[in-house]
């Protein structure tokens, strides 16, 4: 048995190791009832000993409390679990069948002085024993076989009764693990065994809101699910962070056995939801076990278990692959990536795996349980560092605490015999102090370490021997203050009240810090250093001005003859730091002004930058998008006047949170404005993390207010202090460019770079994008920032970035799968032979696979079952191929199909609300889901969407890819407006043949006809409706940019209006009947309008892919040709032009007289006549002389083209020939035949601009679906944050090969910019910063590097010299001399 599945974990207690075997769970059916007062008979459990799913009554017991009367075992074993939000924790002596709930008064992520600082749990909520005669006897009996034990508790849940009180709720399970009884799983189970695979699920009611239960228990009832049993988690969905209700949210309970997952959601009663099969590689983990114990399975499951996620490790060559699913959405929540280089794999000897996430779900912490830890990026699965602990030699636990920031490492040392641990608490953002070491005393040892621990984000707790409940987190702050009162008096302490009056006459360094202010303000300055050395004086001046606070550095010299040019930068004040307080731009001003309330100052003589504490505060509106005017702005300086005279008089309550952000900003319901503050220490300005974050914020800030510089002077100051920002945040980059990666993806910094935005400042965000780019062939995850960052782009004119990004290698070459086979991953229906042909298909792999299905969808199923094999057997008829290879692929844009507008699910068993969700979805038009401001909420991929105006984006593999796994949900909801659209054009054709023809129509058949106007004008009003719905979301510009949305109007106002027309005549005794004639214009307008319904259900074609093209290939080449088509509109205007001014009046032009001659017989007595007929010609009407009427001559002259010359039949005049002449040689002769030879031309191109714009309507109409409000009929399926697609390898090269010479993104940005030559580069006053970049730690690093490298390049010269030794017989001599070439370079 491997180290791994040695590791033992809480919950778990097996008493008999011997003879077992690893099976937990096969095909079990599951019974889930609820308690009864009476107890089960043998009737009633064979009568439900089939069934999947019982739902008794509601009934409710009293528990027998644990008293001092109570007879207990001396024996004792004890379990504990605290609940997900860490608040109540769960003991169960399995012994005496005791259960305990207490209150975690350790959770608080505050400190308070009042509270408790004792490290036990004992606050005791309820305590109460299992009856083993009624409740307990099903999970109690045979104690002697091989058994397991797993108990868990749920957070407080809440509930509104009929009478509107809120109840509050608490969930308590246990389940018992008898191996024996899974040995009988595939041959016939005795009842009275199957009955001891059983969970108990104690739901008990809290009262008076603060969950003091109630003691006497009446309230409780009792779920049983029976024919089950393995590990049990609850795991939480909430809408609301603080509070969670069993009428909106979803309480779910996982059971994990060796057969699977199975997943039950309660409403009133716990109902097996589905049961999901865990990923193949722990399937093969756990029939591969050595052990035929349960606690072998057990404990290789716990390993995988933390909090609500499940954690799946892959290792191959090189490579290691962490898979992290979500258990209460069953889905892939991340995978990080790391490769290993060859010393990590001669390290690999523990092989005991230990993993934790972060309580804000940003890290997680991962170990093998060597002296090293991984931290990665839950978001995107990048790695954000690995850190090594000299002091420890092996892990057993990591765990973040105080708000994320530390995290605690629970290790021995490097003498094993050592029983007792050592504990590291690291500072992770800390770049002074990065870790402390605490000896742990007995309390926790080597042997206790899984036995007795339960944990959650933030919460560590231990059970002992006695039941007593200890929180080593608490432990741990008690350890620190110890020492940390050790070390009074070593240091100088802070003063210990405030002390302003170091502002006072300090005259600022740089007078405009802030440029953009118009009117003078308010700068206060003061000392951080000084010290003159020689001639050269240094300082460090802190200065808070009206929004922002400064830190400049100056290096001057009192010497008048030391020339400017030989101090950095010249002698003059250069910035360090910035921080802005992000106030809008039109609430800042004098009364909105930075005030500074505290400022500590501490002297330290080993460090340039002293010690200090800056508090302060400024007032702020609420409802920051309020224009304010000055009636408004009065109201709020009258307001802040108020505020800042009782701010003495009523003291606020002040919560820490850390070193970084605001504290608690008052707030008044009624009030419009708030206080807001800001703490600054030393340790916020020398963190390069830290700084770097605030001045990108800076960038976004100060852009906002470039309108305010009024003249040459603040443009100069304001271009000044953007070049200082930048250069701080460049050498940042170019230093430490991973950290910056790392600072993007937790901090997005890259949209305050792009809205901070300049012409010549654009380099900096070209360098980003190039570096993301590249870096992202190995990971998707590096595109995380860029995934956002992409529809800020378009929007804020970036298009050229946008444009170069996706036309990286990136989206073709991909390392992503190499520790994974690709035919693993892709399914299995598309690995088919008949795939051979495709392009790409697009599917997400990041859903747990489920076996069971309801049973409307296993119904429907079968039903369609017979046809799905016809049509396979069809698609592979005469089909001889073998399969395809098939190029596996990611869209490396992390969540760019991911949303933020919330979805409600619809509740299981809920039939009024499927019910009405039917009507609203046939009968009502959709409306959006969010408003026409509220873009923001959309997803990235539908914002590009919106933003974009060309067609190059629709040219890559990866935005297909998003397309297509998109389009089948936009496709449904445009399909059934295609059907609408169809009925309503139906009833319009019907109902206006019947008016042409007017016959005799029965009654049955004028009421089907009054059915159909009635329809007609309904779906009419639903078409419209919709409409205008789009019509008012996008805007009038962008809908009627459209040139399909005038067809869709147009195809329903003008059947509308003709229908209303012929209804004049209509009666309900004869119909149309009573028409006699039709109007011949009556008759036009029918024709025009179903001529629109034509085109409106060609444009409704384009949902057919086969025919869409062609539709997108005619406007294409329509929109190709349309120049050239308006230049022949131009040449024909001016020959009618021309031949109107020659025959308008041709009184003087000689005619060609049209004569007719014949003869004619008289009937009457047959004599023949000699006839001569000659045309009237009347050169004034344009019937006869279409060119004295301006507009028939130019009908008449594009006629030309057909070679009708009727000026030629008419007139005989030598001008009319010329003019002929002319115009046949330029209209026939060259411009009909170039745009014959135009269009040809076009149409090649056509082929691939139409794809293009295919895409861009599927694209369109799905950022427009995204936007709608949703009816579902069952749960809501989360978009994926990866899409993966398949499609032939020569594809993804071809694409690429005619991209890769594009060269970086910023290659023409750098060539035109002189600011990138100028801010881009080391400057002199840099050696002399605060900020070092060639620091101890950095040097130590390139020194381990070097070591290794060393190391390994001797370990390849020791096996060459072992080769070449082995060959010595051949030329002894050669070899020698080689063999001492070798060794010297080895030395």
């Amino acid at each position: 048995m491997s180290n791994e599945e040695k590791e033992n974990v809480c919950h778990l207690v097996v008493n008999n190791y011997s003879d077992t075997r690893k099976s937990i769970d096969r095909e079990q059916e599951a019974i889930i009832i609820k308690r009864k007062n009476s107890v089960y008979s043998s009737e009633t459990y064979k009568k439900y000993g089939n069934a999947k799913l019982i739902k008794s009554e509601i009934s409710k017991a009293v528990l027998s409390s644990a008293d001092s009367d109570t007879t207990f075992n001396e024996k004792k074993n004890y379990h504990i679990a605290v609940c997900q939000d860490g608040k109540f924790v769960v003991t169960f002596d399995t012994e005496n069948l005791q259960i305990k709930i207490l209150k975690n008064i350790s959770n608080s992520p505050y400190k308070d002085n009042n509270q408790n600082t004792s490290d036990k749990i004992n606050e005791t909520i309820i305590q109460f024993k299992i009856d083993g005669n009624d409740e307990g006897k099903e999970i109690t009996s045979n104690n002697d076989e091989k058994s397991g034990w797993s108990i868990d508790i749920s957070n407080v849940y809440t509930n509104d009764t009929k009478d509107c009180k809120r109840k509050c709720f608490i969930f308590v399970a246990v389940s018992r693990i008898i191996d024996e009884v899974m040995k009988n799983m595939k041959n016939t189970i005795k009842k009275e065994k199957e009955r001891n695979r059983t969970i108990v699920i104690y739901r008990i009611e809290l009262i008076n809101g603060n969950y003091v239960s109630d003691r006497d228990t009446k309230n409780t009832i009792i779920y049983k699910i029976h024919g089950i049993s393995g590990i049990c988690r609850f795991v939480h969905e909430s809408r609301n962070n603080e509070v969670l209700s069993l009428e909106s949210d979803i309480l779910r309970f996982i059971v994990l056995n060796f057969d699977g997952m199975r997943s039950f959601d309660y409403k009133d009663n716990f109902k097996l939801y589905k049961k999901f099969n865990y990923p193949e590689h722990i399937k093969r983990k756990l029939e591969a076990l050595d052990s035929s114990e349960i606690s072998d399975c057990m404990n290789l499951l716990f390993s995988c278990i933390y909090d609500k996620y499940f954690l799946i490790e892959h290792y191959k060559d090189n490579v290691h692959l962490l898979e992290v699913y979500d258990l209460a959405k069953m889905r892939l929540e991340t995978i990080t990536k790391r490769v290993e280089n060859s010393q990590d794999k001669l390290i690999r000897n523990y092989n005991r795996k230990n993993f934790s996430i972060s309580k804000n779900k940003q890290l997680l912490c991962f170990t093998r349980g060597f002296h090293s830890i991984n931290l990665y990026f839950m978001e995107n699965g990048l790695e954000a560092i690995n850190k090594k602990f000299d002091g420890i030699e092996e892990i057993y636990l990591v765990e973040f605490f105080e708000n994320d920031r530390k995290l605690i490492v629970i290790g021995s040392g490097v003498s094993q015999d050592e029983e007792n641990l050592k504990l590291i608490i690291w500072d992770m953002y800390n770049v002074v102090k990065t870790d402390e070491q605490i000896k742990l005393d007995d309390f926790l040892t080597t042997k206790n370490i899984y036995t007795s621990l339960t944990r959650t984000s933030g919460n560590l707790l231990q059970i002992d021997d006695k039941g007593d409940v200890t929180s080593i987190v608490k432990r741990i702050d008690r350890l620190l203050e110890q020492k940390q009162s050790k070390m009074i008096g070593k240091t100088s302490p802070l003063p210990p009240s405030p002390d302003l009056s170091y502002f006072k006459d300090v005259k600022p360094m740089v007078v405009e810090i802030e440029p953009w202010v118009l009117s003078d303000y308010e700068r206060n300055s003061c000392y951080l250093y000084q010290n003159k050395n020689g001639s050269e004086i240094e300082t460090l001046q802190l200065i808070v001005g009206r929004s922002t606070i400064q830190v400049w550095h100056q290096i001057n010299s009192d010497d008048k003859s030391k020339s400017k040019d030989e101090l950095p930068n010249k002698g003059k004040p250069f910035l360090e730091y910035i921080w802005t307080n992000g106030i809008p731009v039109n609430q800042e001003r004098e009364k909105t002004r930075l005030r500074i309330e505290k400022f500590e100052y501490r002297s330290n003589v080993d460090f340039n930058l002293t010690d200090f504490c800056l508090k302060v505060y400024w007032y702020e509106r609420v409802s920051k998008g309020v224009s304010e005017d000055e009636l408004e702005i009065k109201k709020d300086d009258i307001e802040i006047d108020k505020m800042e005279k009782e701010k003495d008089e009523e003291p606020r309550m002040e919560r820490k949170k850390d070193r970084e952000a605001i504290i608690e900003m008052e707030k008044d319901e009624k009030n419009k404005v708030e206080r807001k503050e800001k703490v600054i220490h030393r340790q916020d300005i020398i963190d390069k993390v830290n700084a770097i974050r605030h001045a990108c914020k800076a960038l976004e800030f100060i852009n906002k207010r470039k309108k305010f510089l009024v003249n040459y002077t603040k443009e100069h100051l304001y271009e000044d202090m953007v070049v200082y920002i930048k250069h701080i945040i460049w050498r940042f980059i170019k230093y430490k460019p991973d950290d910056f990666r790392l600072l993007d993806v937790r901090r997005n910094v890259m949209k305050n770079l792009i809205l901070g935005r300049e012409i010549k400042d654009t380099v900096i965000v070209a360098y980003l994008l190039e570096y993301y780019s590249r870096h992202a062939t190995d990971s998707g995850g590096w595109m995380s920032t860029v995934s956002k960052a992409l529809p800020l782009l378009f929007k804020y004119n970036y298009d050229d970035y946008a444009r170069k990004i996706f036309r990286k290698e990136c989206f073709a070459n991909q390392d992503y799968f190499s520790v994974q086979d690709s035919y693993n991953i892709i399914p299995i229906k598309y690995q088919a032979k008949r795939n051979h042909n495709i392009k790409f298909r697009a599917f997400r792999i990041d859903k747990l696979q489920s076996d069971e299905y309801s049973i409307w969808y296993n119904r429907i199923g079968k039903l369609v079952k017979p046809f799905k094999r016809l049509y396979n057997f069809l698609e592979d008829f005469d089909n001889y191929l073998e399969k395809s290879p098939l190029a596996l692929r990611v869209v490396p844009l992390p969540g760019f199909i991911r949303d933020i507008i919330s979805h409600k699910n619809i509740e299981q068993n809920s039939r009024i609300k499927i019910a009405l969700n039917v009507f609203l979805f046939l009968f009502i038009p959709r409306w959006y889901k969010i408003g026409r401001n509220e873009k923001e909420k959309l997803s990235p991929f539908s914002r590009v969407v919106r933003y974009e105006n060309n067609d190059d984006i629709y040219d890559n593999p990866a935005t297909e890819a998003v397309i297509d796994f998109r389009w089948p949900q936009a496709r449904n909801f445009f399909f059934f407006l295609f059907l609408r659209f169809l009925v309503f054009a139906f009833c319009y054709i019907f109902v206006s043949w019947e008016y042409l023809s007017h016959e005799v129509i029965s009654g049955k058949f004028r009421s089907f006809l009054i059915a159909l106007i009635f329809i007609f004008y309904y779906l009419a009003a639903y078409l419209l409706i919709t409409e205008f719905i789009e019509l008012y979301f996008h805007g009038h510009r962008k809908y009627f940019n459209d040139i399909f949305n005038y067809f869709d109007v147009f195809s329903i106002l003008l059947p509308v209006i003709v229908m209303s027309i012929m209804l004049r005549s209509f009666r309900f005794s004869d119909g149309f009947e009573s028409v006699e004639t039709v109007d011949s214009g009556l008759i036009a307008l029918i024709s025009f309008s179903i001529f629109f319904l034509w085109i409106e259900m060609i444009s409704y074609l384009r949902l057919i892919p086969n025919i869409a093209i062609y539709i997108y290939y005619v406007i294409v080449i329509i929109k190709a040709v349309f120049p050239f088509i308006l230049f022949n509109v131009v040449v024909i205007v001016s020959f009618a032009h021309i031949m109107y001014i020659l025959l308008y009046d041709p009184k003087n032009i000689k005619t060609k007289d049209s004569t007719f001659n014949g003869t004619a017989t008289n009937l009457v007595n047959g004599q023949e006549l000699n006839v001569s007929m000659k045309a009237n010609f009347d050169p004034t009407d344009w019937n006869d002389n279409p060119f004295s009427f301006f507009p028939t001559a130019i009908v008449a002259t594009y006629y030309w083209l057909n070679g009708n010359f009727v000026q030629r039949d008419t007139f005989d005049f030598w001008a009319v020939e010329v003019f002929t002449f002319i115009g046949s040689i330029l209209l026939i002769t060259i411009l009909q035949n170039m745009l014959i030879a135009f269009m040809g031309g076009v149409y090649e191109e056509a082929a691939t601009k139409g794809r293009q714009a295919l895409l861009r309507f599927r694209a369109n109409q799905i950022a427009n679906y995204e936007a709608l409000h949703h009816y579902y009929f069952s749960s809501h399926d989360y978009d994926p944050k990866y899409i993966y697609y398949i499609g032939r390898s020569e594809h993804f090269e071809t694409w690429y090969e005619d991209r890769k010479n594009d060269g970086p993104i910023f290659k023409d940005v750098e060539k035109k910019s002189t600011f990138a030559e100028f801010v881009f580069k080391d400057k002199v006053y840099d050696k002399f910063s605060i900020w070092k970049y060639d620091d101890d730690d950095d040097i130590k690093i390139e020194i381990e590097k070097f070591k290794m490298m060393k190391k390994s390049l001797n370990d390849n010269i020791e096996n060459l010299i072992k080769n070449l030794e082995d060959r010595k017989n051949d030329n002894a001599n050669d070899i020698d001399k080689k063999i001492e070439q070798l060794k010297a370079i080895k030395n």
